[in-house]
């Protein structure tokens, strides 16, 4: 992560913490507690809101500094990519659990434009599917835009378990993470594509339906 996103993650950060304390915090009192001046939050971010909406952002830039500093993060299985970034995400949210309880909502579901973080997340989950040289390429076929706003709507759905988890540390949310993630590489590199398209096209060509069509 280069500086200037370095810089503008703390002041995320920081202005979360401070809206936690206070919804309406100001500038001057964010740029206070990092111990900068007032012109340098105002440089990088317009609006309180834009410094908000970063935090969400910027949690992406970090899971992919955290990767890059994994020496085998390469080795790792389709599976285990995306356990290890959907449990990176929500860890980032557990040590800023209220504010993220607090405009989770507002800032990544309920918007009508696509959300950068929205637009990074797809970007990372394409990089973690494409990159894998282990998935079959009868499945392959499956990723597709559709298919990667639905792995972004599935995070919402796993947001939403997040939040009402009370078991110790979310283990129940790891655990289902965790299962899932599973579950999608046992599709991805079997040849359960494969083998139901050919019960598809043995179907189509053998059925008793192709007759009565064809009449």
């Amino acid at each position: 992560m280069d500086k200037e996103k370095k810089i503008k993650a703390k002041i995320a950060e920081i202005a979360a913490q401070r809206y936690v304390r206070n919804e309406r915090f100001t500038y001057k009192s964010a740029a206070r507690q990092m111990g900068i001046e007032t012109s340098e939050v105002r440089k990088h971010f317009g609006t309180r809101a834009s410094m908000l909406s970063y935090f969400y952002d910027s949690r992406i830039y970090l899971y992919q500094e955290h990767a890059e500093q994994l020496d085998a993060y390469n080795d790792f299985t389709l599976s285990e990519k995306l356990s290890d970034f959907l449990l990176f995400l929500f860890d980032e949210f557990g040590q800023h659990q209220q504010f993220v309880l607090k405009t989770y909502k507002r800032f990544v579901i309920k918007n009508e434009k696509a959300t950068n973080f929205e637009v990074l997340f797809k970007d990372q989950v394409k990089k973690i599917f494409e990159s894998d040289g282990q998935i079959s390429a009868p499945s392959s076929l499956i990723l597709s835009t559709a298919f990667y706003s639905s792995v972004y709507y599935k995070f919402h759905a796993f947001y939403h378990f997040w939040s009402s988890d009370e078991s110790e540390h979310q283990q129940q949310t790891m655990a289902l993470i965790d299962k899932w993630s599973s579950f999608v590489e046992e599709i991805f590199y079997t040849k359960i594509v494969e083998k139901g398209a050919d019960l598809g096209k043995f179907l189509l060509y053998n059925s008793p339906l192709k007759k009565i069509l064809h009449k």
